[in-house]
């Protein structure tokens, strides 16, 4: 049991950490991505969705389980297993961003939450991403957590109570905030 959350991710990286300081090979393991005309109709995913059809990605962590259970059977090292989770999970980051700029053609990723703080995972996900071409974008004066998640909504709070004050709009406020319309970034 976690006596903090959190505490279960750290002792997974914890164990990691030891693999990549003995040297040992990652257990492989990947998660499992379907495209939107791959979907089945029980996947849960219905008309209705701000998505276009078919534009749908569903990530599954049965193969990782499937995988994490022969581990355990076959009496692999739990550091190794630990290790292949981190890299499965940075791969399927990778493959999922390749996917997303297939279709819309986007090369920004933000990689930014929580589970960012945790160095493996981060330091993996950059490599990949940056051997890909993407340009990652990641949190460093401000933590990726819940304390940049509070900056950024004071932030945010303050541009619409400074355009409430001097009488501009909602929808102009959000302008304010995002830095204006293209039209007035290329002038």
């Amino acid at each position: 049991y976690n006596r903090y959350e959190g505490e279960g991710a750290i002792m997974l990286e914890n164990a990691a950490a030891d693999a990549l300081r003995e040297g040992a090979e990652p257990w492989e393991m990947s998660f499992g991505i379907r495209e939107g005309s791959e979907l089945r109709e029980d996947s849960g995913l219905r008309g209705g969705s701000e998505l276009q059809r078919g534009s749908e990605l569903l990530i599954s962590a049965e193969p990782v389980f499937q995988r994490v259970e022969e581990a355990l059977l076959a009496g692999v090292e739990k550091s190794r297993i630990a290790l292949g989770f981190h890299y499965a999970v940075s791969d399927m980051i990778f493959r999922v961003c390749e996917l997303v700029r297939r279709r819309e053609g986007i090369e920004a990723v933000a990689l930014t939450g929580g589970v960012f703080q945790n160095k493996i995972l981060m330091e993996r996900t950059l490599a990949l991403l940056r051997s890909g071409g993407f340009r990652p974008y990641y949190n460093v004066s401000v933590g990726p957590n819940d304390g940049g998640v509070c900056l950024g909504q004071n932030f945010i709070g303050m541009k619409y109570l400074t355009g409430k004050q001097q009488g501009v709009k909602i929808e102009e406020a959000e302008n304010c905030i995002l830095g204006g319309t293209e039209k007035n970034q290329s002038s």
